[in-house]
């Protein structure tokens, strides 16, 4: 599964992964840190998780803190928060809508 497409799936059907085809067209480059300051916190958070970065994802857990009023402090935390697992292994193809 490509990184834009993991970022802005919105949905699951089987093994076809549902993507927000505009926000991707729009956003499907930015970094993680770009989509933090564009207050984008869960395409942020998915690309933190696809790009293994924890250092990004700790900027993220304190940016959406300070702006929250919120005392998250782990990525686990997030992934109940914002309704992310992990990068489906067994998506074989995407439906971008």
């Amino acid at each position: 599964m490509k990184r834009e497409d993991f970022i802005w799936t919105v949905g699951f059907q089987g093994n076809t992964a549902v993507v927000d085809k505009r926000a991707r067209r729009k956003y499907g480059k930015l970094t993680a840190d770009e989509l933090i300051e564009k207050g984008l916190y869960r395409a942020a958070f998915c690309a933190c998780l696809y790009d293994e970065d924890a250092q990004a994802t700790q900027r993220l857990i304190s940016r959406y803190n300070a702006e929250h009023d919120a005392s998250y402090s782990s990525a686990d935390e997030l992934k109940r928060l914002l309704g992310v697992d992990s990068l489906p292994e067994d998506v074989s193809k995407v439906r971008l809508l």
